[in-house]
Order: structure tokens, then sequence, then C-alpha cells
């Protein structure tokens, strides 16, 4: 049996929330959509999705802290961020996070699904825009040893 991966959806964006359950609903099981990380992280622990896509910047709650606190909730849910930061570094934190992928909202909507499905086999995805040809290993590598940072949208 094939079933749909179940999907719950945060960004603080109503309109980009419709355009992402459009994109993805054909084939996945939309759970949910949150507009914050206080109401994701509620909204996850009801309804136990296979992966969370979600935003950084988020009022009340961003995403990295919610990601943080739903790994130690839900430890088998997959994270891929879906944002406008570029920032290489705030990529390699979002991984070092827990998060499974890291796509821009510029990036192709094929981009999206790719990462869904990387994510749910166990792998990691990080939107080329971000990478630029260097290798994931050292892309990461390099990144960690940077140190963190300081998490936008708090």
């Amino acid at each position: 049996m094939n079933r749909r991966p179940r999907l719950l959806l945060a960004d603080d964006h109503t309109m980009l929330l419709d355009a992402f359950w459009r994109l993805l609903e054909p084939r996945c099981e939309i759970v949910g959509t949150a507009g914050d990380g206080h109401e994701l992280i509620d909204l996850a622990a009801k309804t136990r999705p296979d992966v969370i896509v979600l935003d950084i910047s988020m009022p009340r709650l961003n995403g990295m802290d919610a990601c943080v606190r739903l790994c130690q909730k839900i430890p088998d849910v997959k994270f891929v961020f879906l944002t406008v930061h570029e920032d290489p570094d705030i990529a390699a934190e979002a991984i070092r996070l827990g998060a499974s992928g890291y796509l821009l909202k510029s990036s192709a909507s094929a981009e999206l699904f790719t990462a869904i499905e990387q994510a749910l086999a166990g792998k990691l995805y990080i939107t080329p825009l971000l990478t630029k040809g260097v290798p994931l290993g050292i892309f990461l590598r390099s990144s960690h040893e940077a140190g963190p940072r300081n998490t936008p949208g708090k």
C-alpha cells in the first residue's frame, strides 16, 4: 500500500498557505495549517504528521524554536523549512536543529516535492540555490564550524 504522506503546513501568510495546500494536496494528505509556532506545536501534537513544511519567521514562536520543541515531542516527524532566509549559516543551523530539508520560497515548486521525498527517505535536502555547487557535506561542515547564530524572526 502506497499511502500519501501526511503533511502539516506552517506559515504566517494565509495566501502562501493556500497556494502550498493546492500545490501539495494532489500528492499529499494535508492534515492542517498553522499561522504561528505555538499553533504549529498544538496542531502537530493532535495530527501527528509525517512531514511539517514550515517557515522560519512566524509570530509568537519562530519555526526554528518550534522545530526544537517538536523534535522532543514527536521524534519521528520530518521538517522541511520553506523560507526567504538565504543565509547558508541559517540553513545549516536548521539542519543541526533537526530539519531534513531547507528550501527558499524562490525555489522551483518541484524542489518542494523532492525535499519531502528525501525527508521521508531519511535523507537531507538543501536547495542548490544555497549550496551553489558545493557538496552538501562541505557546506554543512563549514557552516557548523562558524558556530550557532541568532535565529531570525523571534
